[in-house]
């Protein structure tokens, strides 16, 4: 009996890192056209540009300095320099909410994304820059997949970080296509090619979050593009926690953390989620006219018997 839990259990992970991994490219997408719209915040907001000007600006020294494909010696340590501050601060604001809740971070979740052009690429170009991106960025023992059709290019490139974590690298293209949305007649929707990559880590440790956060900076700066990074701590408690307990216990984190609750939702009163603004040099995105750079997640997991609680700053992009 003991063997049939055991494997039980490993299933179950199992499908949990896919839906992770899946939900984590589709957030990821979703997030992008939430985050190429929040200019006036930028405009408005010194704090988040005092977190995000230096690794904006650096994106095109970095690409500069990249040689034969390759991230030098110089290009990767000045990424580090620029982004050690905001990961520094992305890692200690996270890792204080997550204490708020009584729980202790035993994984953690990077998820970046970013549209590279306005052009419907070939596979032999996707490709290209996944193999650049994998060498930059020290992906060991990659696996491939492309797929293609006359509307979209997709190839994904898998492996592990130097930390150990689970990188994957997605590349896709769309063609124009016409929306179903707008005119009776449709619109056009211009090509794209957009670039999502995932990190997942089941052993957190603080300094190898910070360096996978600057191999993602670094990665995306060689393409010519400002990091947009959104990270998560996962912890566990070993407790059933439920319904406005659980909300409570969000609503506690988020205070802490002197965050002001902006949305709650609450899924058959095993799943809660908050959301808020803190006052902190991070980024953040804009819904419903808000800031936001906080979401709290508190899930009780009948089968496991405990409660897994997530932290994300600024979301998290991973189910819970």
């Amino acid at each position: 009996m003991a063997g049939t839990g055991t494997k039980r259990r490993t299933a179950k992970r199992r499908k949990q890192v896919r839906r992770r991994w899946m939900w984590g490219i589709a957030l990821g997408t979703a997030a992008l056209i939430l985050w190429t719209h929040p200019v006036p915040a930028v405009q408005q907001s010194s704090s988040l540009q005092a977190a995000g000007t230096s690794v904006t600006q650096g994106a095109n020294q970095t690409a500069n300095q990249t040689s034969r494909g390759e991230l030098t010696a110089g290009a990767l340590a000045a990424a580090t320099s620029r982004s050690q501050g905001l990961a520094v601060r992305e890692v200690d604001f996270l890792r204080q909410t997550m204490a708020a809740t009584g729980a202790t971070p035993s994984e953690y979740l990077l998820n970046a994304w970013s549209r590279l052009n306005h052009t419907f690429s070939s596979e032999q170009k996707l490709m290209s820059a996944a193999k650049k991106l994998v060498q930059e960025m020290g992906v060991q023992n990659a696996k491939w997949s492309m797929q293609a059709s006359s509307v979209e290019h997709y190839v994904l490139a898998s492996g592990r970080l130097p930390s150990g974590g689970q990188v994957n690298i997605v590349l896709t293209s769309f063609a124009p296509s016409t929306s179903v949305e707008g005119t009776s007649a449709g619109e056009l929707v211009d090509s794209s090619t957009v670039l999502v990559l995932t990190d997942e880590n089941r052993a957190y440790s603080e300094a190898n979050f910070v360096r996978d956060e600057r191999r993602f900076e670094a990665a995306l700066q060689s393409e010519g593009q400002p990091p947009q990074i959104s990270s998560c701590l996962i912890g566990h408690l070993d407790a059933k926690i439920m319904g406005v307990h659980a909300e409570n216990l969000a609503y506690h984190a988020l205070h802490t953390v002197g965050a002001v609750p902006l949305q709650t939702f609450q899924s058959g009163g095993l799943e809660t989620s908050i959301s808020g603004y803190a006052p902190r040099q991070l980024t953040y995105i804009i819904t419903d006219d808000h800031r936001m750079n906080l979401q709290v997640a508190v899930h009780y997991d009948g089968y496991q018997q405990d409660t897994n609680v997530l932290v994300g700053t600024p979301i998290i992009t991973t189910t819970y």
